[in-house]
């Protein structure tokens, strides 16, 4: 049995979590099991729950300016430029607890 884990960051419904439940889908078959682990709240409950309120706030009340900031610190930006600092470190190391434990 193959097993393979896809981690979208938070656990309210957005796009990524469509995208993330297509690639699923795509993914499962005979001989492969595919699991979300939305990994933001397998950390911590509570900064997923902070994040997302925090996030769901930005866009509400200053859309233009989050549009703004993704436009010019997100999207714009290579994989590698993303993938610097302590967070992105500590990110990707529980992932691979996740990933073992799996």
């Amino acid at each position: 049995m193959q097993k393979i884990v896809i981690f979208p960051f938070l656990r309210m419904r957005s796009g990524h979590h469509l995208v993330a439940e297509a690639i699923a889908e795509r993914l499962q078959g005979p001989g492969v099991e595919v699991k979300e682990v939305e990994l933001l709240s397998t950390i911590s409950p509570f900064a997923e729950w902070v994040t997302s309120k925090f996030y769901l706030n930005w866009i509400r009340h200053f859309s233009n300016g989050y549009s703004r900031f993704y436009h010019q610190h997100i999207a714009g930006r290579s994989s590698n430029a993303r993938s610097t600092g302590w967070t992105s470190h500590y990110f990707q190391q529980q992932m691979l607890r996740i990933i073992r434990t799996e």
